[in-house]
């Protein structure tokens, strides 16, 4: 056959054709998976508008429908996908839903690929299980029910409440089961004043009397007569049961506003494993406010300083509670000009994963991608080369309690009337439609799981406080009573 026969000219302006509809699959998906958390559905309140991105548009890459069937691009294997229509719908469920990834920080092609492999890997609409959704549930409500009984008796302690972030718990508490499941037995964290009180409780275990004696002098104990600190200053030590063995919880202790947690945090895990060679390395969280983590020096210094020889930790998991409100101060998200509070993050190549804390079992799925120092060792083994190890966690929440304020009650409806009320309107955490009315056949289960966990924690509060028992104790027998409880519901 001649190589400029008719046919031969037909069969070469097809490939050429089926190219070209490959490059142009190509390069529509490569825009979601880079662009793609800037149009992410993050914002519980719903406030962020973002317009048309033209990187996100079919027409900007030149794609039409006859390009899916004609292009065979193996990314469309098995979706059954007949028009740019469905592709566009399939790859914003994957890179712009409640869960995003922000990899433009990240320098190293094969980490990227790495990274938004395990984006990618689940089925961002799976739903748990009954016996999941329940265990959820249960650790949602202990959460909500302590901020309750606080507001209720105790409206003008100075507290720092969580409300609004109450997924943080459920985080920490599959941080806390990955942690098990890489048999790494220590973890050290640090936070700020916020959300604190909540996770002494109710992570850290301390006995609800101990914190109840701060704000009420005629509960007081012993360990509240001779404080000489605050109880959202606190630091603790406990251990917590997993299915698969124990973990020893270190909280730093945090007498400033300031972010200098960090390297003392920095400090003590290094301490272990310079005194422990032989031990596995432990694991270290660092969780910070939105304004604090981009405003305060010291957490660039920091970050910086532990990827160098003899101060890095093995990797660290940046937790940012973000309620948008730098304390009294407004501080929106500004996707469409690339402004967020992670951006320093890019200073050490760090992802960021970006994540809607009004929903859940999405905040569970954010914890099996953020890694440890084993699951750092595995993407170093499979990609034969050493990787930075810092990862960045972007809690989007708002915020529905503040603290006080000298001498007043300095709420949120002083500071923002406007966010107050679209907070206000919305539901518990617990009980929001996003969670608890999925599907008919886990509502009743959840519904009901969620309501007697929330009696079971809240009818006996008043008589732990007064008893000295754990409270944390009463919401660990809700979760570890569901069945399966013991494993994290989205373990890798």
């Amino acid at each position: 056959m001649s190589l400029h026969s008719p046919s031969s000219l037909g069969q070469t302006s097809a490939a050429a054709r089926q190219a070209l509809a490959h490059a142009r699959i190509q390069s529509f998906i490569d825009a979601y998976r880079n662009e793609g958390y800037r149009i992410a559905d993050i914002d519980p309140l719903g406030t962020i508008s973002v317009s048309d991105i033209a990187a996100l548009l079919p027409q900007t890459h030149g794609l039409e429908d006859e390009d899916i069937a004609l292009a065979q691009h193996r990314f469309l294997d098995g979706l059954g996908l007949t028009n740019v229509k469905e592709l566009t719908h399939h790859l914003s469920r994957l890179f712009c839903g409640p869960l995003a990834l922000d990899c433009s920080g990240v320098r190293d092609e094969p980490r990227r690929q790495w990274l938004l492999a395990r984006l990618a890997a689940r089925d961002p609409g799976a739903e748990p299980q009954a016996q999941e959704r329940a265990a959820i549930l249960a650790r949602l409500a202990a959460a909500e029910q302590w901020e309750n009984y606080l507001q209720q008796d105790y409206p003008q302690a100075k507290r720092f409440s969580l409300e609004g972030c109450e997924s943080l718990l459920l985080l920490m508490d599959t941080l806390v089961e990955r942690c098990s499941f890489y048999q790494l037995d220590k973890l050290f964290f640090a936070m700020p004043h916020r959300g604190r009180l909540n996770l002494l409780v109710n992570l850290m275990q301390m006995p609800a009397a101990e914190i109840v004696a701060y704000f009420d002098a005629s509960k007081t104990t012993s360990a509240a007569a001779g404080a000489v600190d605050l109880p959202y200053h606190l630091g603790a030590e406990a251990v917590r049961h997993t299915a698969l063995g124990q973990v020893g919880l270190f909280l730093a202790h945090n007498p400033s506003h300031l972010e200098s947690a960090y390297p003392v945090l920095l400090g003590m895990a290094r301490g272990y494993r310079a005194s422990h060679p032989k031990a596995a390395p432990p694991a270290s969280v660092v969780i910070h406010g939105d304004a604090a983590f981009c405003g305060q020096g010291v957490v660039m210094e920091s970050l910086k300083l532990a990827q160098h020889p003899g101060y890095d930790v093995g990797g660290t998991v940046h937790v940012i509670v973000n309620n948008q409100i730098g304390f009294t101060t407004p501080n929106p998200l500004d996707p469409e000009n690339h402004g967020y509070c992670t951006d320093i993050a890019r200073i050490v190549g760090a992802p960021v994963l970006h994540v809607n804390a009004d929903q859940p079992e999405t905040v569970l799925r954010a914890a099996s991608i953020v890694r440890t120092p084993k699951t750092t060792a595995a993407m170093t083994s499979s990609m034969n080369r050493p990787v930075s190890a810092a990862s960045t966690l972007l809690l989007v929440t708002m915020r529905c309690i503040s603290s006080i304020v000298l001498a007043g009650a300095m709420s949120l409806f002083c500071a923002m009337p406007v966010a107050y009320f679209d907070a206000a309107a919305g539901k518990p955490i617990f009980a929001s439609n996003n969670f608890c009315q999925p599907a008919a056949s886990v509502q009743t289960t959840s519904q009901h799981a969620g309501t007697a966990g929330t009696q079971k924690y809240f009818s006996r509060l008043s008589l732990t406080t007064t008893t000295a028992h754990r409270i944390s104790a009463i919401a660990a027998s809700i979760w570890l009573a569901m069945p399966n409880s013991g494993h994290s519901v989205l373990m890798p």
